[in-house]
């Protein structure tokens, strides 16, 4: 004869939460709830930037830019950038010759504004990179992603009342006809790179008289009539204040 087994009635109990007596226990009380959710994102820690670099036919240079994560808007850089003006080291680690704002378009030389959700309009930050020894472009915006997270993390940390953006290095836009600098630059940056970069450029009459104007016009805007007419409209004050 087989032993007596013991009742599973009070095991079960335990294990579903019921009462011996089949009756589910009395619940607690509910702390009250607010009527709806708040789904606003603007307390978020950080977000993640992409930087972005295009090769501009200009030798040894490229022309780089970060935008917030959906590769539309720009991303917000002040704080950085002030950090980074403040120190010329920085810009070496950055391979950062020349900082400005994008232009609108190649016929309009003025100042892109992209408009937020809120209304307000933003910027684009325009760095023109240099390329050092064996360096690739993928190298040198490398070197840009690196520096905006150093500082953003650091010096510039409390210029981000959310936590400073992360920064992440996405490579070159390829584009279906080749860009220059002055799809980004101003006119009158656009002088400035030259001066910048080019021997024999110093004063508008040294451009002017320089044996190699036309290949440098051609590179910096594209279209050597086009820059040769800017430089033409230019006064020979603007020209210096460049």
């Amino acid at each position: 004869m087989s032993g007596a087994k013991k009742s599973n009635n009070s095991a079960n109990s335990k294990m579903t939460g019921n009462s011996p007596t089949g009756n589910s226990p009395a619940k607690k009380a509910s702390p009250p709830r607010k009527s709806t959710i708040n789904r606003d994102s603007k307390n978020s820690v950080s977000t993640t930037c992409l930087v972005k670099f295009s090769d501009v036919g200009m030798d040894d240079h490229i022309v780089a830019t970060a935008t917030k994560g959906n590769g539309k808007d720009p991303a917000f850089l002040a704080p950085i950038n002030r950090e980074i003006h403040r120190d010329e080291e920085k810009k070496e680690q950055g391979n950062i010759v020349f900082h400005a704002k994008q232009r609108k378009s190649k016929e309009e030389n003025k100042v892109l504004e992209t408009p937020s959700s809120s209304g307000a309009k933003y910027n684009t930050d325009i760095y023109v990179l240099r390329i050092e020894g064996n360096m690739t472009f993928h190298d040198a915006a490398g070197n840009l992603t690196r520096l905006f997270n150093e500082v953003g993390r650091n010096e510039a940390k409390e210029g981000y009342k959310y936590g400073a953006p992360s920064f992440v290095n996405k490579g070159e836009i390829i584009h279906q006809t080749q860009p220059c600098l002055h799809d980004y630059l101003l006119n009158e940056d656009c002088v400035t790179m030259i001066k910048r970069t080019y021997i024999g450029a110093d004063t508008k009459y040294d451009l002017m008289n320089n044996e190699y104007l036309e290949v440098i016009l051609e590179t910096v805007f594209g279209d050597k009539q086009l820059g040769l007419s800017i430089l033409e409209e230019m006064e020979d004050q603007e020209y210096d204040e460049c």
